[in-house]
């Protein structure tokens, strides 16, 4: 993120991540930019502690993460999920079992929340962040 017209980190400026802020927060969500912010923060600290340059981030404040409503399943959405999961296969009946433990443990008390995704052959679960790995495919009848 050298600026334009910079050849080296030590030409940069407050202003130049002031505008790169800008930019981000133009581009990205607010938290992306913050996670940026911070990161960018930590160099300028290093570089500053190892070349004995000013900090041009110094006094500066990370952009404002807004907070989000978390989203929880409708009625109807649940119930489209068990129905995608009903037939009497190995496939069927775990997805179901995985759908009722979900439901029965509060998916929404979990980092983040449950959310639904329509695919070609059913539909998916994820809880949490989708990264994690907890998600649960409710495959459609003829899958």
């Amino acid at each position: 993120m050298v600026p334009a017209g910079k050849t080296c980190w030590e030409q940069t400026a407050r202003q130049d991540v002031q505008e790169w802020m800008t930019w981000l927060l133009g581009r990205y969500s607010d938290s992306y930019a913050s996670n940026q912010y911070r990161a960018l923060q930590q160099f300028f600290k290093w570089l500053s502690a190892e070349e004995g340059m000013p900090d041009p981030m110094a006094g500066l404040h990370p952009p404002r993460v807004a907070g989000r409503l978390v989203p929880v399943f409708a009625e109807g959405e649940l119930a489209r999920l068990e129905r995608a999961c009903a037939g009497r296969g190995f496939a069927e009946r775990r997805d179901a079992a995985i759908i009722a433990v979900l439901q029965a443990s509060g998916c929404r008390s979990w980092p983040g929340s449950a959310t639904t995704r329509p695919t070609s052959g059913g539909a998916t679960l994820t809880c949490g962040s989708g990264r994690s790995g907890c998600a649960a495919r409710a495959a459609g009848p003829g899958s």
